[in-house]
């Protein structure tokens, strides 16, 4: 039998990720850590670690990193697009 190759999409939906994403030229970050069996979500203030939201999310990571995203818009809102938003990434590349 083949091996079997992943879809090239294959990495963005593995789960057990972590990822996070920093808003507002660094003043914000959404983190997601997978726990096992659902990714915890925080966002927080910089530098304090202000916690100012929190949930979670048991599908892939996109869908996590949307839940993050919708949460700090709730904390904070902002344009992404003008106030200097980083895209997300894996911890393992940071």
């Amino acid at each position: 039998m083949a091996d079997r190759v992943a879809a090239p999409d294959a990495v963005e939906t593995r789960r057990g990720t972590a990822w996070f994403r920093s808003h507002c030229d660094g003043r914000y970050l959404a983190d997601l850590r997978w726990l096992g069996n659902q990714y915890r979500i925080l966002v927080f203030r910089l530098p304090e670690r202000e916690v100012l939201g929190e949930g979670c999310c048991t599908e892939e990571p996109r869908l996590a990193r949307l839940r993050a995203d919708r949460l700090m818009m709730d904390a904070h809102p902002h344009d992404c697009d003008v106030e200097g938003c980083a895209p997300w990434v894996p911890y393992s590349e940071a």
